[in-house]
C-alpha cells in the first residue's frame, strides 16, 4: 500500500509551526549519535521568502540502510517514542529537501525528499573513509511568508 505524501501532509500538519523543522531535524541527528550539529541559513530578503535555504549537517551514523529504510516508510513506527510521520513536517515548509549522507565509513547515498519521494536513493563507495554525515539542504520555500523573524533568527533557533 502506498500512502500519499501530500495527503498525508495535510492530515497530519494541518497548522503546524515552523519551529517543528528544527525540533525534527535535530531528533533525528540525535537518535543517529549526534554529537554536533550545525543549522546554516540565507535568505536574499523577507520579501523574497522563496529564497530561503536551511542547511543542517551532523556526525551521527549517516542514513545506514536500516536508517533509510525507516525514513522511507511513512507510518511505520521504529519503536514507542517515535510516530514514524515527523519528517512531513518538511513538506509542509519546503518542496524540496536534498539529502546527503556518508555511512558505514566508505558509503555515501543521496536522494532528495519532496512530494514524489518513492523510497528510492543514489548510493556509491568512496575511495576513501570518511567520517559519518548526514546534510539536509531545504530549498524552496513554499509558504506565502515567514510568520514570524525568530523562525529564521539564529539566536532564537538556539534557545
Amino acid at each position: 500500500m502506498e500512502i500519499g505524501i501530500t495527503e498525508a501532509i495535510h492530515h497530519f500538519f494541518s497548522n503546524p509551526s515552523f519551529e517543528l523543522i528544527y525540533s525534527e531535524a535535530l531528533a533525528n541527528a540525535l537518535d543517529a549519535g549526534a554529537r554536533n550539529i550545525t543549522i546554516s541559513l540565507s535568505i536574499k530578503s523577507f520579501t523574497e521568502p522563496e529564497t530561503l535555504e536551511i542547511i543542517i549537517k551532523d556526525d551521527g551514523e549517516g542514513f545506514t540502510d536500516n536508517n533509510f529504510n525507516k525514513f522511507s516508510e511513512l507510518l511505520k513506527k521504529s519503536d514507542g517514542s517515535h510516530k514514524g510521520l515527523g519528517r512531513l513536517i518538511y513538506l509542509k515548509y519546503f518542496s524540496k529537501i536534498e539529502i546527503e549522507s556518508v555511512y558505514d565509513r566508505n558509503k555515501f547515498r543521496s536522494f532528495t525528499f519532496d512530494n514524489s519521494f518513492k523510497g528510492l536513493s543514489e548510493t556509491k563507495q568512496l575511495d576513501a573513509e570518511g567520517k559519518s554525515y548526514s546534510k539536509l539542504t531545504f530549498k524552496i520555500f513554499s509558504n506565502q511568508k515567514l510568520k514570524a523573524y525568530e523562525n529564521v533568527n539564529a539566536i532564537s533557533i538556539k534557545e
